[in-house]
């Protein structure tokens, strides 16, 4: 299809460009036919005026009218050679105008490609995805690293395929660097991942801002955990507490036996204001 493109555009540049050939052989004809005109009717004129003492009038009058068919012959000459002027430049003007736009179009459907390969390649449309799918690399790098610390070396992080078919895959160092989809992640595993997604993107943030982030609040994500997945999240949790504080916002009341400190939120009936109750550990 791109390669049909490619030569529909050829054949439609290479038309307009014989286009403005055949208008300039034709303005050429024209000039030369107005200067042969316009030396014919110097030469009329210069006869008229010789004759006009000497000729009787009726070779006088003669004369008169060959020379007024000259004059508008050459009227009508610079009238034409006007036209083709007009339309020459109107073509090449129109030329000029698709090679620009075709040239925009290549562009655009560059850009376009790319953005649609980087939508395909994170599977989002958040604003998170398209700055991961921007330093894709480096930060995967730096997630697969997350993700192997916060495993204790179980799982990292990789990019399958390419372009279009580019995905995540979960490498398994427990079993060999085996590889397989991050579908198949339980729920804590899928938590951790995320989590050490959300702390490269930070980081880079960080880097490309020349900012420093030292807290950083974890919104929900508990509840569809299990008690041993749990375990495995705190685990990691505990690991990372000594880079940063971490916060952690979720009305899982098995929390609460596992968060040192705590803000808690009581609703109240309608009509009355909420309470908070803090806990310090």
């Amino acid at each position: 299809s791109s390669r049909r493109t490619r030569d529909e555009k050829t054949a439609e540049r290479n038309g307009l460009h014989a286009a403005v050939k055949s208008l300039e052989g034709t303005l050429k004809e024209r000039e030369r036919e107005l200067a042969g005109t316009e030396e014919k009717l110097k030469a009329a004129s210069e006869r008229l005026a010789f004759a006009a003492g000497e000729a009787p009038d009726a070779s006088l009058a003669k004369l008169k009218g060959g020379l007024a068919s000259k004059e508008s012959r050459r009227d009508e000459l610079r009238e034409k050679l006007g036209a083709v002027g007009k339309s020459l430049e109107k073509t090449e003007s129109d030329l000029k105008r698709k090679l620009e736009l075709a040239a925009r179009k290549d562009e655009l459907s560059a850009r376009l490609k790319r953005a649609r390969e980087i939508c395909r390649m994170i599977r989002g449309d958040s604003l998170a995805a398209y700055a991961l799918a921007l330093h894709m690399e480096g930060i995967l790098a730096d997630a697969s690293a997350e993700l192997s610390y916060l495993t204790r070396g179980h799982y990292r992080l990789a990019l399958s395929g390419g372009g279009e078919n580019s995905a995540f895959e979960l490498v398994d160092d427990w079993n060999g660097g085996a590889r397989r989809p991050v579908e198949s992640l339980s729920g804590g595993e899928t938590f951790l991942a995320s989590f050490a997604l959300a702390l490269a993107l930070s980081r880079s943030i960080q880097i490309r801002k020349g900012a420093h982030i030292d807290c950083l609040f974890i919104d929900e994500g508990f509840g569809s955990l299990d008690s041993a997945s749990l375990d495995l999240v705190f685990d990691a949790l505990e690991r990372k507490k000594g880079e940063k504080l971490i916060g952690i916002i979720s009305h899982v009341p098995d929390l609460k036996e596992r968060v040192p400190a705590s803000i808690e939120v009581i609703p109240a009936a309608p009509g009355a204001s909420s309470k908070v109750k803090m806990r310090l550990g």
